[in-house]
């Protein structure tokens, strides 16, 4: 009993150093001495995450970490969806963390020193969510809590996911799924394995539901894919 108090004390000590390392070069607005216990916990979490991913964000978006929901690592190779789409050079800086029923959604701003090749970058605020897993407290995408009230229609191998003001066609979705099927037969091509489609009015929308925000916008056009996370 007395080693593993021991251990248990050298174990606090070491991950207390860790975090401090981390916040070192985490900035924040939030005022840590007016957060509940638990509040605190997901802070604190959320800060050591970031404190690993320090000048490598899109880089190391699948990097496995403890810290983050692991049903969400097995689900997603890429698993950091917003991350994915960070700038390596980005300096966060937590703006706010918040209650949302049982969970706690935070707030992140990204900006970039130098001039990016495109202007949105410039200024990016990112959304994660930390919830209870495992006695403990581990992170989360945004998309989940985002769309979980969405409507789903499962079309062979796609699964639509569409947002209620978006229009949906059930009959072209169909037509969509039979002209893949038709390539794998044309070309001797292995059938389309499951995926799912996300369907939003611009891309800018794409990026608000994965917790992407800018001060600028894109427009109506383009769209947004991760092939490996399907």
């Amino acid at each position: 009993m007395r080693h593993l108090r021991m251990f248990m004390g050298v174990a606090f000590l070491l991950l207390a150093a860790i975090t401090n390392a981390s916040a070192q070069h985490v900035r924040s607005r939030v005022d840590v001495n007016t957060l509940t216990p638990d509040a605190l916990r997901a802070y604190r979490t959320w800060e050591a995450f970031l404190g690993t991913r320090i000048g490598k964000f899109s880089s190391v978006a699948g990097m496995p970490s403890a810290l983050w929901s692991a049903a969400e690592q097995r689900r997603w190779p890429i698993y950091e969806l917003a991350g994915f789409s960070l700038r390596d050079d980005a300096v966060p800086e937590i703006l706010a963390i918040d209650p949302v029923g049982d969970s706690f959604r935070i707030t992140t701003a990204f900006r970039v020193s130098a001039p990016p090749p495109v202007p949105w970058w410039t200024d990016v605020t990112m959304t994660v969510y930390a919830e209870r897993e495992g006695g403990t407290w581990k992170l989360a995408n945004a998309l989940v809590p985002n769309t979980q009230r969405w409507r789903r229609d499962t079309v062979g191998a796609i699964t639509y996911v569409y947002a209620p003001d978006c229009p949906y066609n059930h009959a072209r979705a169909r037509r969509a799924v039979a002209f893949t099927d038709s390539l794998a037969l044309a070309f001797g091509a292995p059938s389309l394995a499951p995926l799912t489609h996300f369907l939003l009015l611009d891309v800018d929308a794409v990026y608000r539901v994965l917790g992407l925000e800018s001060t600028l916008s894109f427009g109506a056009t383009g769209g947004l894919a991760q092939p490996v996370n399907r």
